[in-house]
């Protein structure tokens, strides 16, 4: 089974980790030895753990699942040259992580929370050499959409917040049995 990295031990990573684990070995790396074996007890399985502290990620497929404010402090964390980065931070065009991040391919992507359930509709944008083993990885948790890069901003919108924009709606118009 391939390895895949989790950088970020948050909801979407906890999410994306949930549709990867029957596929993947997973790796999980954070701050906090205990976040990352609360996140272990979460998903069920057990996984490979790692601190942020000099992490190498040379050659590996890197999963970027932190907050976008927290972009260049996690990169001055980490050392090595990934072979693939798949950011899944929104907002982050590839300017922005060509400018803190080493990598042979780069992939923005856009999963949604459903992910955990293996039903998110995931867009993404990479090299065309590198498509179908992206498309791989992303279908594990659901379905996955090429765009090319300009029509990545407003899709990401639309897919990434669109099943919280749903069930919060949803959640209004219920009433309790009786009324």
């Amino acid at each position: 089974m391939k390895e895949i990295t989790i950088i970020g031990n948050g909801k979407m990573a906890l999410s994306l980790a949930n549709g990867l684990k029957d596929t993947y070995n997973l790796e999980i790396i954070g701050r906090d030895i205990e976040k990352i074996n609360a996140f272990e007890k979460k998903l069920g399985v057990e996984i490979k753990k790692g601190l942020l502290n000099n992490f190498n990620i040379d050659n590996k497929i890197i999963i970027l699942a932190i907050k976008p404010n927290n972009l260049e402090e996690v990169s001055k964390l980490i050392t090595g040259k990934a072979y693939i980065l798949i950011s899944v931070l929104a907002g982050i065009k590839k300017d922005e992580l060509n400018r803190f991040y080493k990598y042979k391919w780069e992939v923005r992507g856009m999963p949604n929370i459903s992910a955990s359930i293996k039903k998110s509709l995931t867009i993404f944008n990479c090299n065309k050499k590198i498509k179908k083993e992206v498309e791989e990885i992303l279908n594990t948790f659901g379905t996955s959409l090429y765009l090319e890069e300009e029509k990545m901003d407003i899709s990401t919108a639309i897919s990434g917040s669109g099943p919280a924009f749903l069930a919060k709606k949803s959640s209004r118009n219920h009433r309790p049995l009786g009324r």
